[in-house]
């Protein structure tokens, strides 16, 4: 039977028997087992996580120590898994980011961004939204990953995210001042549009299937939500 070592009261293990995980590892950066994270330190030696979010609140720092590209985010706290999207829901972001550069081309406001890019809130709160537009404005916030909130914030949800992005993500949001936040369900084919008042964000309208995307973040955009879903 394997025994962890605690390192530094960190939830990051390096196992006794290492030379089985070396083994296991191979080349790969990191790999999911058994519901946890395989991957090397910063000294190349095989780590095992040991994620518990019932008993631990996770901060930055801890959350640094996973491997780049790691499927995870830092959402109140706790280290959420989030595996690798279907093939619909890369369609609908495609169709998106395409959409919005296609706009910031010709309106140079500002910048869209999309999935897996940090966005750090504060030191509980390190999200990867869908996609992203940081205004002219707001442009300071674009370092090697994002430090503060966005102008407009679009999730699309799964099955597994929902609760997630409906609940957790959308107070986050709105407590620091991202301005708009879609949230885009293509099981049931609709957009909800919220906006932000006194920190919390609003729903301000619902679309199904097709019609026009309203935006106050970026009023002269025409987006219709079947081109988004086609």
């Amino acid at each position: 039977m394997t025994k962890f070592i605690e390192q530094q009261s960190i939830p990051f293990y390096l196992p006794t028997y290492s030379a089985d995980f070396d083994r296991i590892l191979g080349d790969d950066v990191f790999m999911m087992l058994k519901g946890q994270i395989l991957f090397r330190n910063e000294k190349g030696q095989p780590v095992i996580s040991n994620i518990d979010n019932k008993k631990h609140i996770y901060t930055e720092a801890e959350y640094k120590l996973l491997p780049e590209n790691a499927p995870y985010q830092l959402i109140q706290g706790k280290l959420l898994y989030m595996p690798s999207p279907f093939d619909r829901h890369q369609e609908i972001l495609g169709n998106l980011h395409f959409e919005f550069r296609l706009y910031l081309r010709e309106h140079e406001l500002g910048q869209v961004r999309f999935a897996p890019l940090d966005v750090k809130f504060d030191e509980e709160n390190i999200f990867q939204p869908d996609l992203l537009f940081v205004s002219n404005e707001r442009k300071d916030i674009i370092q090697n990953h994002i430090i503060g909130a966005p102008d407009l914030v679009v999730e699309i949800v799964s099955k597994g995210t929902k609760k997630v992005d409906e609940q957790q993500k959308k107070e986050i949001y709105g407590k620091y001042d991202v301005l708009e936040y879609w949230i885009i369900n293509p099981a049931e084919n609709y957009i909800q549009v919220f906006n932000n008042k006194n920190g919390k964000l609003k729903l301000t309208k619902k679309i199904t299937k097709e019609g026009l995307i309203p935006s106050k973040v970026l009023p002269t955009l025409s987006l219709d939500l079947k081109v988004i879903l086609a």
